[in-house]
């Protein structure tokens, strides 16, 4: 069952005060914005998403300038300066120095990985920055109904204050139950002011999080949802079973096969690599001549020090897969603690909406009526309204954990879980 939160007349124009912007071009499409809207602005303007769009460009740029074969260099050599004819031998020497064969096929294998591994890490960013939107837009909802809130209870208070005002003319109050319920209209207005405060901050904080410039943050969108319960069955072991496909099991499977491929390359990198010069001659009759040589390029240092950088490679290669293990073990407890917190908040808005939420309403309706037929005094009104508030706001806290565990249990999931009315 859905049932959305109630606004009073006056705090629903308080609430009804929405900030949003998109860029200048675009607002005629987003004069009332929903949650995907708010996503969708934020994955199309975030400065880290278009950071991460061109570090995919870099990493595939650099399968070609990283692969670790040099280019061919072109010299020109005279001897003999001076002699007659001005020269004894003059040449045009192009080299080329050619690694081993399979150190190239293995820096291929890690320069492809990397590319594969910041496709994956936009992608892992893309879901950070969706769970922080909605988190904010979520804040934006419960702090608009806590405003809405806010204002009904000043409602409550203004409408004590005229009941106690009446039993005063009628000789049925003492000037003291006037005083008590001035002190909790005042109360009920410095509650409204904090809640709009905290209203305004969400907004801002969803500003931030969508990434827009500060020109474009207007007072003209509207938020369309609202703050309600959908009962969304979620099942913890299919949740737990896709964890293997989350984006950062998938990030560090790609950064172990990095290393892997590098520490291949590390120890290809301990062998001799082959160079060949090819160059015409010219001894003073034209470059009738031709002549070749070959050789073996031998890394010493590299033996000097028994192979120093293969064992460090290997070394990086091993500690990333034991960060698979440590990722997937932080996953677990994640999902584990989310789920579980869930199911609590499932639970505790099933029982507000079965049995007590109505019954809060009806007890300050109840004894409203009460007091002025002279039943119950002062004290038992000013409870019953306490009791009420403080029951709407358990409620309005209870919805936004709920929401917000299905925001972080999303991407788990596998499909999207939150639904706003």
């Amino acid at each position: 069952m859905t049932r959305p939160v109630r606004f009073a007349p006056v705090a629903a124009a308080l609430a009804a005060v929405a900030c949003f912007a998109v860029p200048p071009s675009a607002h005629a499409q987003f004069q009332d914005i929903d949650l995907r809207g708010a996503v969708d602005v934020a994955l199309a303007t975030r400065p880290e998403m278009l950071a991460a769009g061109a570090r995919i460009d870099a990493a595939r740029a650099r399968r070609w300038t990283d692969l670790g074969v040099p280019g061919p260099s072109v010299s020109y050599a005279r001897e003999g300066i001076g002699s007659d004819p001005g020269f004894t031998e003059q040449r045009v020497v192009l080299s080329q120095e050619i690694p081993m064969p399979l150190g190239v096929s293995a820096r291929s294998r890690a320069l492809a990985a990397g590319v594969e591994a910041a496709v994956i890490e936009r992608e892992l960013l893309a879901a950070q920055i969706t769970e922080a939107v909605k988190t904010a837009y979520l804040d934006v909802l419960h702090s608009r109904a806590t405003l809405a809130l806010r204002g009904r209870a000043v409602e409550l208070s203004a409408a004590l204050l005229r009941a106690v005002r009446t039993r005063i003319e009628a000789g049925e109050a003492a000037e003291l139950d006037l005083l008590k319920a001035q002190l909790q209209d005042a109360e009920a207005r410095d509650l409204l002011d904090l809640a709009e405060r905290a209203y305004h901050f969400a907004r801002y904080g969803l500003f931030r999080s969508m990434g827009l410039p500060p020109d474009d943050q207007r007072y003209s969108v509207v938020f369309v949802d609202s703050l309600s319960f959908v009962d969304v069955p979620v099942d913890q072991e299919s949740v737990l079973a896709d964890l293997g496909k989350q984006p950062e099991v998938r990030l560090a499977d790609a950064h172990a096969r990095v290393l892997g491929h590098e520490a291949r390359a590390a120890r290809f990198a301990s062998w001799p690599s082959l160079f060949v010069s090819l160059w015409p001659q010219d001894f003073g009759e034209g470059y009738r001549d031709r002549a070749f040589e070959a050789g073996l390029r031998v890394p010493i240092t590299d033996w000097l020090g028994g192979g120093a950088g293969a064992k460090r490679a290997d070394a990086e290669r091993r500690a990333g897969e034991q960060e698979r293990e440590s990722v997937l073990l932080e996953l677990k407890k994640d999902v584990e603690q989310r789920w579980h917190s869930y199911d609590i908040s499932r639970r505790t808005i099933q029982r507000y909406q079965q049995s007590l939420r109505g019954k809060a309403d009806d007890l300050v309706r109840l004894t409203r009526e009460g007091y002025l037929l002279g039943e119950f005094d002062l004290l038992a009104l000013l409870d019953a309204q306490r009791t009420f508030v403080a029951s709407e706001v358990r409620y309005l806290d209870a919805l936004r954990a709920y929401h917000l565990d299905l925001i972080r249990l999303e991407r788990y999931a596998g499909r999207e879980l939150e639904r706003f009315e």
